[in-house]
């Protein structure tokens, strides 16, 4: 991003050695928050040569800049959304998730992982595949909640891409429907219906048991489209833009608490409302534009800003919606430049949740 265009969206703000907070309302806010916390998403740390540029860099200079509180002090925790490492081969699993626990145990803050598609190839639930998460980060950190602050944080494991254990394809109206045949041959199996099951289970259980507290969701592939649909299908090139099915926000939408859903998976960043539920997808380290999000709760609101990395750790090479990967560029109604169709619009990039 040059300086024109950076000043010219005055949305952004940038992390290194020092990060430079945006002006907006949640920094004129004179009340401390009552929690803060840090989304990242999509890292694919890997020893050895990196399948995206400087990712390690990256993820070092985010820990030490929040380590140093120099400009903001030391969040509540870290979400991380997923696809913490980069994986492809089942060898790879469980040293890459060593890898990825050492290197983000040195945040000074608690840490809570959401399993990603990368840390299981694709296999939810498939004890082989699912082995090295659960291994390295617990088995008690594949579908989790927690409480802070009055605020119940539900992580759920959705790295199949599939909502609903009975998927009918017949009645997807998709064009890829080729694309998730392929993909439920090769990654599907009998033990999938069972585990998608069990989460979806485990899920409104958990929604039962805190029907009356307000609460937040993580999990890596979004649940809902976060940009024009057709044309995010386009330039994602895979059919988990969103979750197949609409079984998880169809039990999310019944509800009168749930106040975001936080994910990653797509490598842009952005926020769209539903049915009272703001979906905030934010790209993660790996590839461009390398942005996190700060949340801020107070008593009335939640405040939800983007950052992005250092200019000299920003990579629009790994832009993987533009010109380098598809030869065009994409836009849509509300993202009229190719900056924004990643980045997000001066809305996104600062949002404000109401709580009840």
């Amino acid at each position: 991003m040059n300086r024109r265009s950076f000043i010219k969206k005055a949305a952004m703000s940038l992390i290194g050695g020092s990060l430079i907070f945006q002006q907006n309302s949640c920094r004129r806010r004179k009340e401390r928050p009552r929690l803060t916390f840090l989304h990242i998403s999509d890292t694919h740390l890997q020893e050895g040569i990196p399948a995206y540029a400087l990712v390690r860099e990256k993820v070092d200079a985010f820990i030490d800049a929040v380590n140093s509180e120099q400009d903001f002090p030391l969040p509540d925790f870290v979400l991380h959304t997923g696809d913490m490492i980069h994986g492809e081969k089942l060898e790879r699993l469980l040293p890459e998730c060593l890898f990825a626990k050492q290197t983000l145990d040195r945040l000074a803050c608690p840490w809570h992982p959401v399993v990603g598609n990368h840390e299981v190839i694709q296999r939810e639930g498939h004890p082989q595949y699912q082995a090295a998460y659960e291994q390295v980060f617990g088995a008690d950190r594949v579908n989790y909640a927690f409480e802070r602050s009055g605020l119940v944080f539900i992580l759920l494991n959705s790295s199949s891409g599939l909502a609903s254990p009975t998927v009918n394809i017949d009645r997807i109206e998709r064009p890829d429907k080729a694309d998730i045949i392929d993909h439920l041959n090769r990654h599907g199996g009998d033990w999938l219906p069972a585990a998608i099951e069990k989460r979806n289970s485990w899920l409104q259980e958990v929604l039962r048991d805190t029907a009356s507290a307000q609460k937040i969701v993580a999990c890596h592939i979004p649940l809902i489209s976060i940009r024009e649909e057709e044309v995010l299908r386009q330039s994602f090139g895979f059919f988990s833009y969103k979750m197949l099915g609409d079984e998880l926000v169809a039990l999310l939408e019944a509800q009168q608490n749930i106040k975001a859903v936080l994910s990653g998976h797509l490598h842009l960043s952005g926020a769209v409302q539903q049915n009272r539920i703001t979906h905030v997808v934010t790209s993660g380290f790996a590839s461009y534009p390398c942005h996190f999000s700060r949340w801020a709760v107070y008593a009335d609101s939640i405040e939800v800003d983007f950052y992005q990395l250092a200019p000299h750790l920003v990579t629009p090479e790994t832009n993987i919606h533009g010109a380098r990967r598809h030869g065009k560029d994409f836009t849509d109604d509300l993202h009229p430049t190719a900056e924004e169709y990643v980045a997000g619009n001066s809305d996104e990039n600062h949002r404000q949740i109401l709580l009840n």
